[in-house]
């Protein structure tokens, strides 16, 4: 079983042979990484976690040791423009069509070579006589297509590039919103995001949060020979609001899932979210004796406006399957997803839905369904969202959202030594933010 500590942690290496060897191949590979990577500043408050080498019979490092046995081999760094096609990079190598051709049959892994993007760089290793014996190219943010000539003919295969996790601390006042605030704290969308869910069980951020309120939160980011490449989850994270302290640590399960939970083990997640969308405020509430602004009559309003600028991500709200998808009148474009058999949810005047989004589709706790809009009668971009519990409308914000339970008893051993060291280091960093505050 694999635990994530927050300090103090080792990568294990399978298959380990002579202590020359490892340093030659480390040496290597931050040699060939260096290549298609810049080197980036850290974060003022970060701590290395873990170093992940990618396995020796998966790494692009063996193929490059054929350079070092050829020394005569010639290389060189093409970088992708604007308009380039393989093909025109290829005739520039020299190399003719019909050795394009044979790589692009390799099968799945050269899928990639379809679409180049400007500004990747593809290295090129040709022999004396001119001819191909080695081509890598950068796919993703941390993987590297291999095409080698093995003599017999070529063959591909995709790699892991090695990705250092570092934690950053990042803490902040309450001044607005807890979007606003965590952002101007330098937390990204996605960590938000994340944030948000952790806490939506126990906090109501629209209504409870208020100015002076505090968040510590400390998280992974990711770096690829020095240079950020996008930030992981977060590790451990606490919100102080009214006097109360919220706090939380992650977990990873023996089968590899993601759990948050009260230091002492209780679930902070909830199967519903409270709500589906990052919003500037409420514009209307829920109400059985409402007046319509386009109609100018009163009648109940069975939901609650969210209002957010046109094309804001909306998120289903939990697990479920969507009952309506289409133009419903006043709802406009909208959607209906049915959450078992107790609970229903109505997302409506939406600008468009999100790709895949069908009568009968399953959609996850959190998955993109669509973008905030205009359309039906709306005098604004809003979001209309609607809770139906056994078929009869509730109203959003005052509705008891379920609990997910505690931790297993089989899992709640391991997991307090977990949670203590995390709270620690979270609990470190933050009085290290303060004393240099």
């Amino acid at each position: 079983m694999d635990y994530y500590f927050l300090r103090n942690n080792t990568t294990a290496m399978h298959n380990s042979k002579s202590l020359l060897w490892l340093s030659s191949f480390i040496c290597i590979a931050l040699a060939l990484i260096i290549t298609f990577c810049t080197s980036d500043n850290q974060a003022s408050f970060t701590t290395t976690k873990t170093v992940s080498l990618p396995q020796a019979s998966e790494s692009p490092i063996r193929h490059s040791l054929r350079t070092i046995e050829h020394p005569t081999w010639q290389s060189a760094n093409i970088k992708v423009n604007k308009g380039d096609t393989l093909d025109s990079i290829f005739k520039q190598q020299g190399l003719n069509a019909r050795l394009l051709q044979q790589i692009m049959n390799l099968g799945a892994p050269v899928k990639a070579l379809q679409a180049l993007h400007p500004g990747q760089t593809l290295k090129f290793i040709m022999n004396e006589q001119g001819q191909l014996e080695e081509l890598f190219i950068p796919v993703s943010k941390n993987q590297l297509l291999v095409i080698r000539n093995t003599g017999q003919g070529f063959e591909a295969k995709t790699t892991d590039l090695p990705i250092t996790n570092k934690m950053t601390f990042a803490s902040g006042t309450i001044t607005g919103s807890l979007y606003l605030s965590a952002k101007n704290a330098g937390l990204s969308k996605a960590s938000i995001s994340q944030l948000s869910s952790i806490f939506g069980g126990e906090i109501d951020f629209a209504k409870t949060l208020r100015k002076g309120d505090t968040f510590n939160v400390v998280y992974e980011k990711k770096y690829l020979n020095g240079k950020h490449i996008g930030n992981g989850d977060i590790i451990a994270a606490e919100i102080k609001t009214h006097g109360k302290t919220y706090a939380a640590t992650r977990y990873i399960d023996p089968r590899g899932k993601t759990h948050y939970y009260s230091p002492k083990g209780m679930n902070l997640h909830q199967p519903i979210e409270r709500y589906p969308l990052h919003f500037a405020f409420i514009s209307s509430t829920f109400s059985l004796h409402r007046y319509h602004p386009i109609l100018h009559i009163y009648r109940p309003h069975y939901g609650v406006d969210l209002a957010a600028v046109t094309g804001t991500p909306i998120h289903s709200t939990a697990n479920g399957r969507i009952i309506f998808i289409g133009k419903d009148g006043g709802y406009g474009n909208a959607i209906k997803i049915r959450h078992n058999r107790k609970y229903t949810m109505i997302y409506g005047h939406m600008s468009r839905f999100a790709k895949h989004m069908h009568h009968g589709t399953r959609v996850h706790e959190g998955q993109l369904i669509g973008y905030v809009g205009q359309t039906g009668l709306a005098t604004g971009p809003h979001l209309h969202y609607e809770v139906r519990i056994y078929g009869k409308p509730k109203d959003p914000l005052k509705i008891k959202l379920p609990h997910g339970g505690p931790i297993k008893k089989t899992y709640l051993k391991d997991y307090l030594p977990v949670a203590q060291t995390e709270m620690a280091e979270l609990n470190a960093l933050s009085q290290d933010h303060i004393t240099n505050s």
